[in-house]
């Protein structure tokens, strides 16, 4: 991924001023994990146009192209990304984990390195990119969201921040109001 988004605006940088600037540039991509976030937008991309093939009306979560200048609190992290991402992320994680525990094959690392990158990228780049999201007084306060949104009784007027229970209720709606046919279809 890194190689294949790299070389074709590195080649055009070095052309227009240099191989030390397209070294440079190069450089820069990969030192601002650029790569990351990469595979994380197109994960994104991927999970909403598969869910509005199977289910229909699926919702973009809009993912900025600029720098995060506030800080999410985790619990409205996990509601955005959770289906998208980091539940994808755990299965392939958990798939590869008793792949390597069963393999007879020495190299099965060297094999499936870049599937290991791809599932670790989906689970720390929502975090990775969060600002504040090392400071004590920031967990902390997180960690408190966290447990009023886990806590939190579903009520009609309330948004999937509100409420974990909120959260699930939106998230199945597609799957319930979709019937049975339609996953079944996709499925086969």
């Amino acid at each position: 991924v890194t190689l294949a988004t790299i070389v074709p605006a590195g080649t055009m940088v070095g052309a227009e001023k240099g191989v030390r600037a397209a070294f440079a540039y190069a450089y820069k991509i990969v030192a601002t994990l650029a790569p990351l976030y990469f595979l994380f937008i197109t994960q994104g991309r991927a999970h909403y146009f598969a869910r509005t093939v199977r289910h229909g009306g699926a919702k973009y979560f809009v993912s900025k192209r600029t720098v995060s200048t506030g800080h999410v609190p985790l619990h409205e992290a996990y509601a955005t990304y959770a289906q998208s991402h980091l539940y994808p992320a755990v299965d392939i994680l958990v798939i590869l984990a008793v792949g390597a525990t069963h393999a007879h094959h020495t190299d099965f690392g060297a094999l499936t390195w870049m599937i290991w990158f791809i599932a670790a990228s989906w689970v720390v780049t929502p975090f990775l990119y969060n600002v504040q999201a090392v400071e004590t007084a920031t967990v902390l306060a997180d960690a408190r969201a966290l447990a009023r949104w886990l806590g939190a009784p579903p009520r009609e007027d309330a948004t999937p921040f509100d409420s974990w229970a909120t959260w699930w209720a939106e998230q199945h709606l597609q799957r319930t109001q979709a019937g049975w046919a339609a996953p079944a279809f996709m499925s086969v």
